[in-house]
């Protein structure tokens, strides 16, 4: 909104939030009522977006999915003024890609990223000929790729209650070892990093 953006695309691939349903609500309504249409394309094959995640459809101004792709077991929406006819079919049960398109749930067929991009009523394409003589569509509006830092895609990762448990288990048992070694060595230093890192994550999903 504050970029003067025509559309924003969510890649999405989840199984689920590690957030609470009141920070995730408050996301949905965030997207919901932005000024800038907001639009989710599960992808590439293979991909999933499936539990509480699978409510961004919900609130998705265009969705798209790749051959693939499954999409489902959203459960009770959390926000009013969900696209009921995306989300009911959706609440206790997953389709994939064709029982999407059949049942309406996605927007327009979309392959890939560049196929869902290429379809957005925001973008404007021209045609182009490849090389092996196929015509396609290529995109005159700028578009921008951004994706979390390393850091922060790390610490998505840990943010999952099963890794932080994990990270939480291996930290302890590096210092429990520590204390049967002579001197302060690395055992206890990763443990103690691995103890930090997963109290942190639990923390800040909690």
């Amino acid at each position: 909104e504050q970029e003067g953006a025509l559309a924003l695309v969510l890649q999405a691939n989840s199984t689920g939030v590690v957030v609470g349903d009141d920070e995730f609500a408050g996301l949905l309504e965030r997207i919901r009522d932005a000024d800038v249409p907001v639009d989710v394309w599960v992808g590439p094959s293979g991909s999933k977006l499936t539990g509480t995640a699978a409510q961004l459809i919900g609130v998705a101004d265009k969705v798209g999915m790749a051959p693939g792709t499954r999409l489902g077991d959203a459960g009770e929406p959390l926000v009013d003024g969900m696209d009921t006819d995306r989300i009911d079919p959706l609440v206790d049960r997953t389709v994939d890609y064709e029982e999407a398109r059949d049942l309406g749930i996605t927007s327009f067929e979309a392959p890939t990223i560049g196929d869902f991009l290429v379809n957005l009523p925001e973008v404007q394409t021209k045609q182009e000929t490849a090389d092996n003589g196929e015509i396609r569509r290529v995109p005159l509006t700028q578009v921008r790729f951004a994706q979390l830092s390393l850091l922060s895609q790390l610490m998505h990762t840990v943010a999952s209650p099963a890794v932080a448990y994990l990270l939480l288990a291996v930290g302890l048992g590096l210092i429990v070892f520590e204390l049967f070694t002579a001197g302060v060595g690395v055992a206890g230093f990763v443990g103690a990093v691995l103890t930090t890192v997963s109290i942190f994550t639990a923390e800040t999903d909690h």
